[in-house]
């Protein structure tokens, strides 16, 4: 992160991560947790049941993705953030975007012990978490993809 520090992206990563891992987390223990806002006193304690286990994020340089494709063929992809192997396509939720698909730059790939210790915690076990710190594009009306700066 420290190469990264003026990176807009950057801004509050951490407590960005964690309310990212939450309901994931969460939903592992079975545990329901309340919709997250930035300016909800509620989310900084919430965010506070996420550890990460000896305070370590393991960095991974390559993402290997296998998936079946149109015809029914096994397929494979690498990712990989430090060459031009680095941008993905996903299917979107629809919700609000009339573009089927959204676009992402991958910065890095991340692999954490997590543990949870809030309501509906189940054990002080870590569970294994991967995640990726991506910079989302924007798809405008003409159909071309721009970056979008959070």
């Amino acid at each position: 992160m420290q190469s990264r520090i003026k990176d807009p992206a950057c801004k509050n990563f951490v407590l960005k991560l964690k309310a990212h891992i939450l309901p994931h987390i969460a939903a592992i223990h079975g545990a329901d947790v309340p919709d997250l806002s930035e300016d909800d006193l509620l989310c900084l304690s919430q965010l506070n049941h996420v550890l990460f286990h000896g305070n370590k994020i393991y960095r991974y340089h390559l993402l290997r993705i296998n998936y079946t494709t149109y015809d029914l063929q096994c397929g494979s992809d690498i990712i990989n953030p430090r060459t031009d192997h680095w941008d993905i396509m996903l299917l979107s939720n629809l919700d609000g975007h009339e573009h089927p698909f959204c676009y992402a730059q991958i910065f890095d790939i991340f692999i954490a012990n997590i543990i949870y210790t809030g309501p509906g915690s189940k054990d002080f076990w870590p569970h294994w978490i991967q995640f990726f710190w991506v910079r989302w594009f924007e798809v405008k009306e003409d159909n071309t993809a721009s970056l979008r700066w959070e």
